[in-house]
């Protein structure tokens, strides 16, 4: 009960007068966000050498924690489909599909950061001009893709021979 004592104190307070009315209540939320309806619960954080990704069909009484994300109104029809190796080959695939760009970009932003400013400068390429490229292209997974593709095979050779010592441009 000291606990419930602490709450309804603390809720006196408050400078928001709808959380002092609450005072009454201190064994109650401040605020009811949970409505009375079947989800799926899905974990946020799982391990990649699980064969599927956790489920759960949960009725409605039931409060899911911050740990979790829910897909409200779904039926076990939608929790058949998310469980199913169809949908693990389709997430494998899809993240494939955003890591390859992704890791590029990375990589592209990386090497053009630490090639140093003497040899950008002996060459026609502007060295913040192609980070702040390389950086948006991240955004868009296509145009990272091309801009950090023509970077590692057309910019950076050139920039890293100038740094090796090949100023034949």
């Amino acid at each position: 009960m000291e606990r419930v004592e602490r709450v309804r104190q603390y809720r006196l307070k408050s400078t928001r007068a709808a959380t002092r009315v609450l005072a009454d209540m201190p064994t109650r939320f401040g605020e009811i966000r949970h409505y009375n309806y079947d989800y799926v619960l899905v974990p946020s954080v799982s391990s990649e050498n699980r064969k599927y990704v956790p489920l759960g069909v949960m009725k409605g009484e039931v409060i899911a924690s911050n740990l979790c994300l829910i897909i409200p109104h779904a039926t076990f029809y939608h929790f058949g489909v998310l469980s199913s190796a169809m949908h693990m080959a389709w997430i494998i695939v899809a993240t494939m599909f955003a890591a390859i760009p992704l890791g590029l970009s990375c990589w592209a932003l990386l090497d053009a950061a630490h090639r140093p400013s003497w040899a950008w400068a002996m060459t026609r390429h502007r060295q913040a001009a192609w980070m702040a490229a390389i950086l948006f292209g991240v955004f868009t997974l296509v145009g990272g893709l091309a801009i950090s593709l023509w970077y590692l095979l057309k910019v950076r050779p050139v920039v890293a021979g100038v740094e090796a010592g090949d100023f034949r441009l």
